[in-house]
């Protein structure tokens, strides 16, 4: 195998674990916070899209996950951008 079909697959696994981080993350939401997996759901679709935004940094947090800031507390901002978005 060479190196690039090794990074290739690397790669492709990290993805799917950023993926399914993603969906345990809305999991998580929905059962402590219903009012932001409401808002969550209804701006960006399915929760495989919604897992996706909270686990990709965002421009308007300065490069920040918007999960770690839901992690910091921050939650009311990560609202009032979903309810945009929706």
């Amino acid at each position: 195998m060479s190196e690039i079909e090794t990074l290739a697959g690397t790669a492709i696994r990290s993805i799917e674990a950023l993926r399914q981080s993603g969906l345990h993350v809305v999991e998580c939401i929905q059962v402590t916070d219903p009012e932001l997996a409401t808002a969550l759901l209804e701006g960006f679709g399915t929760a495989e899209q919604a897992g996706l935004w909270l686990t990709t940094p965002h421009v308007l947090f300065g490069g920040v996950l918007p999960v770690e800031l839901l992690a910091n507390n921050r939650r009311e901002e990560i609202l009032q951008v979903v309810r945009i978005i929706g």
